[in-house]
């Protein structure tokens, strides 16, 4: 099983074609394979969406301390998520809110 959620949907449609045509190449008689995929939304409802990401973007800062002895303030940083509407792109971006 592989999940591709977004991920495809973060790739070129020359990227998606390329993608799509490995795993044809790997399926064999008798396999199946079955691909979700959603209409583009309003880049309001999208954005909105993914602000509930704040929690998980911002764990990046404390793997980080973690496992790279980095010295973020997790406090200091804020999630800024942006939508293109173009590409259908989601971009979650960490600010600081500090210099």
């Amino acid at each position: 099983m592989i999940f591709l959620g977004t991920s495809i949907g973060n790739l070129t449609n020359e990227e998606q074609k390329r993608l799509l045509g490995m795993i044809a190449r790997t399926l064999k008689k008798g396999d199946e394979f079955m691909l979700g995929v959603d209409l583009q939304k309003d880049p309001e409802v999208i954005v909105k969406a993914y602000k509930g990401f704040s929690d998980w973007n911002l764990n990046y800062l404390e793997n980080m301390n973690q496992k790279l002895g980095a010295n973020f303030i997790r406090e200091n940083f804020t999630h800024y998520p942006v939508y293109d509407p173009l590409t259908g792109c989601i971009y979650l971006y960490l600010m600081s809110k500090v210099d």
